[in-house]
């Protein structure tokens, strides 16, 4: 996958399916991974329609970051923010075993930031409210306060 897309042109990879970018950025070398691939990855996940499919493509892209310890650049890390916050509570409880991995990820994501010395926002009220018994995010939202 990774050489194939490395020699398709730019503009026709753009209007690729979000899955086959997914598929292209996890191929990438730590090192040299594209953040304008990134970046595009994120704003394709948030116009993603499907709530499930959105949380599951944000639970590989949250993953994957801590993975390969890569920090966002202000920019990706409003689109990570606002895909995040997007999500209401009846849509988290409706996939409530996949927000829960989300929430958790992205806890430890902003935590990892947090030991960067980077400026982090909150986690978002809702994934509080909806997880507040689950032991696993309470304990990481412990961490983050």
């Amino acid at each position: 996958v990774s050489y194939l897309l490395e020699n398709i042109p730019k503009s026709i990879q753009k209007k690729m399916p979000l899955q086959i970018q997914l598929a292209h950025w996890i191929t990438q070398q730590e090192h040299s991974y594209d953040a304008s691939l990134l970046i595009r990855s994120l704003q394709a996940i948030q116009e993603e329609k499907d709530i499930f499919n959105k949380g599951l493509h944000i639970l590989v892209v949250e993953q994957l970051l801590l993975e390969k310890e890569i920090i966002l650049e202000k920019e990706g890390r409003l689109l990570l923010e606002n895909i995040h916050k997007s999500w209401t509570i009846n849509e988290i409880q409706e996939n409530k075993e996949l927000f829960k991995e989300v929430a958790c990820i992205h806890a430890e994501y902003l935590l990892f930031l947090r030991s960067r010395e980077i400026q982090t926002s909150s986690l978002p009220q809702a994934f509080i409210e909806s997880f507040q018994k689950e032991e696993t995010f309470m304990k990481l939202f412990e961490l983050f306060n």
